[in-house]
């Protein structure tokens, strides 16, 4: 069998895909228009390597290595390092879904739009009581005649009316969107903290979130895997404080 295997390094300016504006689209759509956004066009560096060169030619396996630049923080100190604004409140409502890219050029990413209420401004200034959170959901890669769409690796879906502290950057449209990994601590009912991250779960269900299979009507298999969920030793130094204690680090008390 004749095989061709291709390694791709993406490369891309951290948080450039969580960039908005764009077309209002129904989750399930599949034509997506451009977007005003700051999102530039990935670069690709491409090297390959063939193998078996006596087979005949039946196969074509391509392998995609997706790696990504993206702050990460495993304490309060770490995260508020990262972001421009922190929000203590709730999630009420799911928005819409809207494509980021700017020039898409036969590709998309996908951030679902939640309300967000804000109860406490911990760090930054706000004056509204409500604000649009833009959270990275899904994104379709395009190379040659081959695409995969891949759910983010670090989307976790929020739940309403719970309470969150976020850990925020600013849009120039006055959208808000994720300003490290993780940016979301969920406060319990008993006002206990818990870390929002796929970063903590078991390596095999890491594993599984940040690698997709695609097999094309022409026999080829594309394999596309990210660096994304890669973070070796990552440990939780959030979980289990409770928040009084963490309104100290921004000398604030709970309202």
């Amino acid at each position: 069998m004749f095989r061709k295997t291709f390694f791709i390094t993406l490369i891309l300016a951290s948080l450039c895909l969580l960039c908005l504006s764009g077309c209002t689209l129904p989750p399930a759509e599949s034509q997506l228009p451009a977007a005003e956004s700051n999102v530039e066009a990935p670069v690709a560096y491409i090297a390959a390597e063939e193998e078996s060169p006596e087979a005949a030619e039946e196969e074509e396996i391509i392998h995609w290595s997706l790696h990504v630049d993206y702050p990460m923080g495993n304490s309060i100190r770490l995260m508020n390092k990262s972001a421009d604004l922190v929000f203590l409140g709730r999630y009420i409502s799911y928005e819409r879904t809207e494509n980021t890219l700017k020039d898409p050029k036969d590709e998309y990413a996908l951030n679902r739009i939640y309300r967000f209420q804000i109860d406490q401004v911990l760090k930054g200034e706000e004056e509204r009581k409500e604000v649009e959170i833009s959270i990275p959901y899904e994104r379709m890669y395009n190379f040659d005649e081959y695409e995969a769409v891949l759910q983010e690796a670090f989307y976790i879906e929020p739940e309403l009316e719970q309470s969150y502290i976020l850990f925020l950057k600013k849009s120039p449209r006055d959208r808000y969107f994720p300003a490290v990994e993780p940016y979301m601590v969920l406060i319990d009912e008993e006002g206990v903290a818990h870390m929002q991250s796929n970063l903590l779960l078991p390596e095999e269900e890491r594993s599984e979130l940040s690698r997709g299979v695609f097999r094309y009507e022409d026999g080829k298999t594309v394999t596309v895997q990210t660096s994304r969920l890669e973070e070796e030793g990552f440990t939780d130094k959030v979980s289990g404080r409770h928040l009084d204690d963490i309104l100290k680090e921004f000398g604030v008390e709970a309202k």
